[in-house]
């Protein structure tokens, strides 16, 4: 699952199973890199 703070107290959680093929998986991780930086 992808876990993204917004805040101490604020999150959004994302499921991988939502995803319908592992290629989306990659490519929605990528997004995330490009637009918010690596993962802490």
């Amino acid at each position: 699952m992808f876990v993204l703070y917004q805040s101490d107290l604020m999150f959004n959680i994302v499921p991988k199973h939502c995803f319908a093929q592992p290629e989306q998986v990659d490519a929605f991780r990528g997004l995330l890199t490009e637009r918010l930086g690596p993962p802490a």
